[in-house]
């Protein structure tokens, strides 16, 4: 699935590929985990958008997700992380 974040204007200005997945990786709507395949964010709006703002839209979507996973390409790291979704809801700076 792809969802987008739109300017005032209606420009797409940051999108996301995911996909809702079972235990066994099978996609399915009620899943408990959600794989981010890619994340764009263009670089006038990198500040005031984050992945988490796509994870707390989708969420509502579907709220039997309860883990994030992903790689983190821009570190250079190879492996996948594992996140529990209550993180992307904490506050920054705890």
């Amino acid at each position: 699935m792809v969802a987008a974040l739109h300017d005032k204007e209606g420009k797409v200005v940051a999108y996301v590929d995911y996909e809702i997945v079972d235990k066994e990786g099978n996609w399915c709507n009620n899943g408990e985990y959600c794989f981010v395949r890619g994340l764009f964010i263009h670089s006038s709006v990198k500040d005031k958008y984050t992945l988490k703002d796509f994870i707390m839209k989708e969420h509502a979507r579907f709220p039997s997700v309860k883990w994030i996973y992903y790689q983190r390409q821009e570190k250079g790291d190879n492996r996948m992380r594992l996140y529990p979704i209550t993180r992307f809801y904490r506050k920054r700076g705890r």
